[in-house]
């Protein structure tokens, strides 16, 4: 049985909840046909036991798959996806995180609906009534979906002082000097050359910020070749990682791009497949079982980083210390709209009929593969 390498769908960003279609991850090979699965309807306890099933399945047959999960709740499995089969399995929501709004819908589609499983047709859309006769169902859906754009303006707000850091370290960084210790790196990846004219690119997330704050997937990405960029809190790595990814693209390598936490234009890990290499800018050795063989400290390209004013080491000390309360309190933000979800579903498993919801379920994996 072959591990699986997890990482996010989707994350929560300054830019609202932002969703990468699985397909593209798959590594397709020329006029290869891929395809959706997209499970919908039911609750979020029987999405999870499909996944889990479709996920346990493929490993059984000893296919490399994709775990990816849940930004909101990241004990729940959000997508599987195959190279193998061509096949990304995604479970929907009912509220506000919809990927199928982002990658619509076309004959390559199909669906599985976990609706058929309820003892009643289409039993979300009912007017369950607290005491009080208030729709409880709607409420709740309000609820949740106030709480997530919520915590997308507190993460816009930290993206704002991420920026602000980054404006001070640029003054200090010298870019010949960034040049020249990016040039063997560069080198060693521009020494090989695929037979496509330009490489493609695929994002995702490795880290997101979710209802226990920062969950991080790096160590299920690793490969053979493992290089690392760090520097002090707030400098852009992404534009040392950047530089490394046109590299790569340049000679045709396809590379998988893991996009910030928090501002989805900047990326924060690459993956180089062929080459067997990630790039990271994690700067806890703990996150990774194995040390990089290559690092880059961008403190040593910024030679008057450590003699800056006393105010501005404050004000960068300040913004870090807001960064992370402002991290928490989207953090927080989110479990309370995971906990709307849950009490609503509460309501709804109440008409489950569970031997229906695995008669529906083995015959989607039956589809499936």
């Amino acid at each position: 049985m072959q591990p699986g390498r997890e990482f996010f769908i989707g994350a929560f960003t300054r830019d609202g909840y932002v969703f990468y279609d699985p397909i593209t991850l798959l590594n397709e090979k020329d006029g290869a046909r891929t395809r959706r699965v997209v499970v919908r309807g039911g609750t979020q306890f029987l999405r999870t036991r499909c996944m889990k099933r479709v996920a346990e399945k493929l490993q059984e047959k000893d296919m490399q798959i994709d775990i990816m999960a849940s930004a909101l709740d990241p004990n729940a499995i959000q997508s599987v996806g195959s190279a193998e089969l061509g096949i990304a399995v995604i479970a929907e929501d009912d509220c506000s995180l919809s990927p199928s709004a982002c990658f619509g819908e076309d004959d390559s589609t199909t669906n599985i609906d976990l609706d058929d499983a309820f003892h009643s047709d289409k039993p979300i859309l009912l007017p369950y009534s607290d005491d009080s006769g208030t729709e409880l169902i709607p409420a709740l859906r309000a609820e949740s979906q106030a709480n997530e754009r919520r915590a997308c303006h507190l993460l816009a707000a930290a993206a704002a002082l991420q920026t602000d850091a980054e404006e001070e370290w640029r003054d200090q960084l010298m870019e010949s000097e960034l040049t020249r210790v990016l040039e063997p790196w560069i080198q060693a990846v521009t020494a090989f050359r695929d037979p496509a004219e330009r490489g493609r690119e695929r994002k995702f997330f490795a880290d997101a910020v979710t209802s226990r704050g920062i969950v991080k997937h790096l160590d299920t990405l690793e490969m053979p070749r493992q290089w690392r960029i760090t520097g002090p809190w707030g400098v852009d790595v992404s534009y040392p990682l950047t530089r490394v990814r046109d590299a790569a693209l340049s000679r045709g390598l396809d590379v998988f791009s893991s996009v910030d936490v928090v501002r989805p234009d900047r990326i924060s890990h690459l993956l180089i497949p062929a080459l067997g290499l990630f790039v990271t800018s994690e700067d806890d050795p703990g996150e990774l079982s194995a040390p990089a063989q290559r690092s880059i400290d961008l403190r040593n390209v910024m030679p008057t980083h450590d003699v800056l004013s006393q105010n501005t080491l404050r004000a960068v000390a300040f913004d870090e210390m807001m960064y992370n309360e402002l991290i928490d309190r989207a953090a927080f933000a989110l479990d309370l709209s995971k906990k709307a979800r849950e009490r609503m579903d509460a309501h709804l498993e109440k008409r489950v009929d569970l031997a229906r919801a695995d008669r529906i379920i083995s015959e989607a994996i039956e589809q499936i593969l």
